[in-house]
């Protein structure tokens, strides 16, 4: 993270302070995408299977392939941190999951942490 912030972005200093703003442009992102395509945003309750929701929607999906819809739940994640250089500890973030739906590979989801370098995770056939 250090590396993308100084080499890439040209930062003089590494610091997490500088993630805000990707965050937030992140998020504006997701929710441009969503009411540009007109797919739903589930907010996933404590203790919610979040696979059981897909299959009730999945249900009522018409189209071959497609974000059937995109959940958001609060997770813990390791989060970058800066105290005097950038350390890791955990923090409740916002998970995206986009769950879809593909001809060739069925139902799938991707899910993305929200804050900066945006952790993400492939489950294709329950198999990440």
């Amino acid at each position: 993270m250090a590396g993308f912030l100084r080499g890439h972005l040209g930062h003089r200093f590494a610091s997490t302070k500088y993630a805000g703003e990707m965050t937030d442009a992140f998020v504006t992102a997701i929710r441009d995408f969503l009411d540009q395509q007109q797919i739903p945003l589930v907010r996933f309750q404590k203790g919610q299977r979040k696979d059981a929701v897909m299959q009730e929607r999945l249900r009522r999906f018409r189209a071959p392939e497609g974000v059937v819809f995109v959940g958001v739940a609060q997770e813990k994640m390791c989060v970058p941190r800066t105290i005097h250089w950038i350390a890791y500890s955990t923090a409740m973030v916002n998970a995206y999951y986009f769950y879809c739906l593909d001809e060739d590979f069925g139902p799938f989801f991707l899910k993305f942490g929200s804050l900066f370098p945006y952790p993400a995770k492939l489950c294709l056939n329950g198999h990440e």
